[in-house]
């Protein structure tokens, strides 16, 4: 049922990335084919715009439509259906920041952000045992 939303998805990609904005999201949620497949997956406009806020984790106003129709699958059902599905999504959005930074720690670096999960001393910076200072505390740190 929801694969029945796709092509009506996939004809306001306006840029053929086969990503949707929330305006043009809206725009084919009003149309009468649309209306009629969400009816049928028991689904609300707003439950599906609340799942667009959710998956359109860093704010750039297009989410893929591939998402859209995953996403929607996935909070028909009971309320315990929904949550996981919430969890789900914060979970992506934490990872796709937590990408972010190591992508910014291995470009104002050049270190691999490899080493540090694997609690090895970046080979780029020497280590020294610096003792003084209130934070410190004797704690082995790099310079």
């Amino acid at each position: 049922q929801v694969e029945e939303l796709r092509p009506l998805l996939e004809q306001a990609d306006r840029g053929r990335n086969g990503k949707i904005s929330k305006r043009d999201l809206m725009r084919v949620l009003k149309k009468e084919e649309a209306r009629r497949c969400l009816h049928k997956l028991e689904l609300d406009i707003q439950v599906i715009l609340a799942l667009f806020q959710l998956l359109d984790a860093e704010g750039r106003g297009k989410v893929l439509i591939d998402e859209v129709l995953y996403g929607m699958l996935h909070i028909k059902g009971s309320p315990a259906d929904l949550h996981l599905a919430m969890v789900l999504f914060q979970s992506k959005r934490t990872l796709g920041r937590v990408d972010n930074l190591y992508k910014i720690l291995e470009e104002a670096t050049n270190v691999d952000p490899e080493d540090f999960e694997q609690n090895k001393q970046p080979a780029s910076r020497p280590r020294s045992r610096l003792t003084t200072g209130p934070l410190n505390m004797g704690r082995e740190i790099s310079t």
